[in-house]
């Protein structure tokens, strides 16, 4: 899972929700003339818990659902479990994902139809671009914030493009649902349930099936772990005419196969061509792994030696400078596990690494 700051991102989390519920208590759906504007908070929020309820989400994701008498529901309950609807974990929108594409695809005479749930598409095409353009005290979109707030640097999917903030208004990424709002409006607001992206990534998505990719929130979602950028043959070696073997690079899942997440991992790889990414940055990886050519270990251990006689005898100190060698000549754009999401580009230098300096 993509970490982030927890203390920090849970005041987020708050008022993200707040927030959220106070755009659907303002702002008011077409269709909806007769109903009053005092009345509206209460409709609104009430009406959406029903057909949270009607379609049966509430067992699904595990949300306690509330009295079945309705003059016992107060506001105030009805507005806590819609926020815990909001906040809801990547684990539980895909239950939800799983049994909703399910109810679709058995669809009969009796059966609930989301499509043509007016209320609902008139929800997921209102309320989300509300909320991407309400600000906060201070000025900033939410949009941005969210952003922010995760202190992701690079697009989670592919790992390559930089999609930092820029200033109090402009995002600098696409935010991805990664369960389509059209489809499954209830998720349109839940706030794991968006993925800011580089705009190629969310393109070459848009014609996915969200089910079987896996999620970069989800909490057991390892893409170092499980992605990996491999060698064909044992690198580098130059030819004559200063050129490298093509097709050098090959993305792959190398998590183990039988596992119930590579097939995920796969489609991941394949939706979001990472083949082709990484094959775009094969002349920097070719000039990178020449840099590791040039300075075999060996050559590492002997520039450390001479380094080391200039008044550095202590061991402990020795390998704090043979470390900061190897920091300078290779490491200073790799980037370990969760770090990768602060560095366009790390997660292909590390792998680079791993590989060639773990076979030489």
């Amino acid at each position: 899972m993509l970490k982030v700051n927890r203390k920090k991102h849970d005041e987020f989390e708050n008022e993200y929700a707040e927030m959220a519920l106070k755009v659907m208590e303002s702002k008011r759906l077409e269709g909806y003339d007769d109903i009053a504007d005092e009345d509206w908070p209460s409709f609104v929020l009430r009406e959406f818990y029903e057909k949270i309820v009607e379609y049966g989400l509430a067992d699904e994701m595990g949300l306690e659902k509330l009295s079945d008498q309705v003059v016992e529901r107060s506001l105030d309950d009805i507005r806590y479990f819609i926020k815990k609807l909001l906040l809801a974990t990547p684990e539980q929108i895909h239950r939800a994902h799983i049994y909703l594409k399910s109810m679709k695809k058995n669809l009969n005479s009796e059966s609930p139809d989301i499509s043509k749930d007016t209320f609902l598409q008139s929800f997921q095409k209102t309320y989300y671009r509300a909320m991407c353009e309400r600000k906060d005290e201070r000025g900033v979109k939410y949009n941005v914030r969210i952003l922010k707030s995760l202190g992701i640097r690079s697009c989670p999917y592919c790992g390559c493009e930089y999609i930092g903030g820029r200033g109090k208004k402009i995002l600098g990424a696409e935010l991805d649902h990664f369960v389509n709002k059209t489809d499954y409006p209830f998720f349109a607001l839940c706030l794991y349930n968006l993925i800011p992206s580089c705009s190629a990534c969310n393109n070459h998505k848009r014609k996915a099936d969200d089910l079987e990719l896996i999620s970069p929130f989800e909490e057991k979602a390892d893409f170092d772990s499980n992605i990996g950028i491999r060698l064909h043959s044992r690198p580098f070696v130059r030819e004559e005419d200063g050129t490298y073997h093509e097709s050098s690079i090959e993305v792959r899942v190398i998590s183990d196969r039988y596992s119930e997440e590579y097939d995920r991992y796969k489609k991941n790889i394949k939706v979001f061509a990472l083949q082709d990414i990484y094959e775009a940055f094969e002349d920097e990886a070719a000039l990178y792994l020449d840099r590791m050519v040039r300075y075999p270990g060996t050559q590492v251990e002997e520039i450390e030696q001479i380094l080391a006689m200039d008044g550095i005898d202590e061991w402990q100190s020795r390998v704090r400078y043979r470390h900061r060698l190897e920091q300078d000549l290779f490491l200073d754009r790799c980037a370990e596990g969760t770090e990768q999401s602060k560095k366009p580009e790390s997660k292909m230098y590390t792998d680079l690494y791993r590989t060639y300096r773990q076979k030489n």
